[in-house]
């Protein structure tokens, strides 16, 4: 049996059942053509504006048959705008049920990378002795030492890996997506599918209708496909930017638990000391000057004997390394910058300033290996001070490239050194990177300022 709009019933496409009446196209009606033409004519401005929306007015009221076509219509537009919803759903099903991979990774990093400083910095509270607590400080430091040292194991960062992970994960749910997204799309051709009426009036208002029906059904997928596509984008970016921010956030928490071990360890030994005020204070906030460095004398200024004591206890630590090794009668600007690239990122010019620190300590408290200390401390003074006017410059140089005239992935690669400056300079991030030097003559005028709102809405593209 041919099946024609005459003859379509309620329970597929829900169509009121109506009398045949004399309509547009039937024999008694002489203005077929006329009439045709205004119709279509009628409905081309009405479909450019609402974008193919459900409510077409397809032919006069007045005629039945007309009447039912715009009903068959717009149903199967309302039938096709279920199916997009019905496809919407799943595909959140999907990203629900793949995406908690994500969530367990950056759950398991962060109880991995956590470090529960509590029980050191109560010992340096508590240390009896100033002898107590040089030693509860440096075990402090080297608990977390060794903690981090679990996670120096090459290859790719922590964020790379995760990235790698969610387009793993994204592939995955794709995939998965598809087949439905291909099922209905072979239901969406059904419901386009426009047949004729029995006695075959109405042809060019029928071909007008289907065109427009095509139209949906080719909208209604592309919507599948970018829904999906941007679904997808939207939770890989919510997630990178989770990582992200734990990240931050980890390496923030290492900073604040070595600054607490400085603190309190200078609160303490002002306590042991019997000082009513407290005279010792940190310095690591500050860029030290070359004050003390320029009162040693050339001897002093080679490399000098140190204690074995002290060369155990800091010999993991590059800048120590350098006291012992470099003759700073020559050192020159190639043996700054191999040092500033050379140390970790756990070991730059922020740790730097805590070794300061701890040295200042060790010979405010006890009185063995003082002339020592007094080559040291302003040799390590030194260190800092230039490696951070190097430092700086390094990134002044990065962040006054010409970012406008570069791709993305082009400034992905020209941030990515931007970020390792900024990682070597002691800065948690590139954002906090900018926080702290917009105050900086030469930075803040440099052309990343200009692109800093990009990097703020778009931080995970620019992470490392």
């Amino acid at each position: 049996m041919v099946i024609t709009l005459d003859k379509i019933s309620t329970p597929v496409y829900s169509f009121r059942k109506r009398s045949i009446q004399p309509a547009f196209g039937d024999k008694n009606n002489t203005n077929t053509t006329q009439e045709t033409e205004k119709t279509k004519n009628y409905l081309a401005p009405i479909i450019t504006i609402t974008g193919g929306a459900a409510l077409l007015y397809l032919g006069l009221k007045n005629f039945t048959r007309t009447g039912k076509l715009k009903t068959y219509v717009n149903e199967q537009f309302s039938l096709m705008d279920l199916k997009r919803s019905e496809y919407s759903k799943f595909v959140k099903q999907i990203i629900n049920s793949t995406f908690p991979e994500a969530s367990s990774h950056i759950k398991d990093f962060k109880t991995e990378r956590f470090f529960y400083s509590a029980e050191p910095l109560r010992t340096i509270k508590s240390a009896e002795n100033v002898t107590k607590l040089l030693e509860n400080q440096d075990n402090a430091f080297e608990l977390l030492h060794t903690h981090n040292a679990k996670f120096y194991k090459g290859g790719a960062a922590p964020y790379d890996n995760f990235t790698i992970l969610l387009e793993k994960i994204r592939r995955s749910a794709w995939a998965q997506a598809a087949p439905k997204r291909d099922q209905i799309n072979m239901e969406l051709q059904d419901i386009a599918n426009l047949p004729d009426f029995s006695d075959g009036s109405h042809q060019k208002l029928v071909k007008l209708s289907h065109e427009i029906l095509n139209d949906k059904k080719e909208k209604t997928f592309e919507r599948m496909n970018k829904f999906t596509d941007e679904e997808l984008a939207r939770t890989v970016t919510g997630y990178a930017r989770d990582m992200m921010d734990t990240i931050v956030e980890m390496r923030t928490a290492q900073n604040s638990a070595k600054e607490a071990f400085i603190n309190n360890a200078f609160k303490r030994a002002n306590q042991l000391l019997g000082n009513e005020t407290e005279i010792l204070k940190p310095t690591y906030s500050k860029i030290p000057t070359l004050d003390e460095f320029s009162k040693l004398t050339p001897e002093q200024l080679k490399p000098q004997p140190i204690p074995e004591e002290l060369s155990k206890i800091f010999e993991n630590n590059t800048y120590f390394q350098a006291i012992l090794e470099k003759d700073f009668n020559d050192i020159d600007i190639e043996d700054l910058k191999q040092l500033f690239y050379g140390s970790p990122y756990e070991n730059n010019l922020r740790d730097l300033s805590y070794l300061i620190d701890r040295m200042r300590l060790r010979q405010a408290v006890t009185k063995e290996n003082s002339e020592t200390y007094e080559v040291i401390i302003p040799k390590l003074q030194y260190l800092s001070n230039k490696l951070h006017e190097f430092g700086e410059a390094e990134l002044v140089k990065r962040c006054s490239q010409d970012f406008s005239n570069m791709s993305t992935e082009q400034r992905k690669g020209a941030l990515y050194y931007v970020n390792v400056v900024s990682r070597h300079l002691g800065y948690e991030s590139i954002l906090k990177m900018d926080d702290a030097m917009v105050k900086n003559y030469n930075y803040k005028d440099s052309y990343i300022r200009s692109f800093m709102s990009l990097f703020r809405k778009n931080p995970e593209t620019y992470f490392i």
